[in-house]
């Protein structure tokens, strides 16, 4: 079909150039940054079906993604913003955890402590 763009296509022009603008700056088509980005972009086209449904205040990237730095973060938020309603983007945050890789652990801890201190709990736990 005429006018369709294929993926190999892209890959040629890409094939026939030193470097590519990225935004204010020009990078090396063989950047590792530019792998990152796009990384990000396949996350962001997921996390933005999740924007769509849960309509969350923020998203937290954590664990070892959080190291890559703001090339996915930037990547993310691209496809969030392209493919989400305006409404649910209004308020929306996206960034990297604070916690380095300890995470996972802590979410957990807050988990079970949560578990532990419902009022059924506390209830039994007293009348015992």
């Amino acid at each position: 079909m005429a006018g369709l763009i294929k993926r190999s296509d892209i890959d040629e022009v890409r094939s026939r150039n030193d470097a590519i603008m990225v935004g204010a700056s020009t990078v090396r088509r063989d950047d590792p940054r530019l792998l990152v980005r796009d990384a990000g972009r396949v996350l962001g086209a997921t996390v933005a079906d999740a924007v769509g449904l849960l309509n969350p205040a923020v998203i937290v990237i954590a664990g070892q993604l959080s190291a890559t730095g703001e090339h996915l973060l930037a990547g993310i938020r691209e496809r969030i913003y392209s493919r989400s309603l305006p409404l649910a983007m209004r308020d929306l945050q996206v960034r990297a955890s604070d916690l380095a890789g300890d995470s996972g652990v802590i979410g957990l801890a807050h988990g079970v402590l949560d578990r532990l201190f419902t009022a059924e709990h506390l209830n039994l736990a007293l009348a015992s």
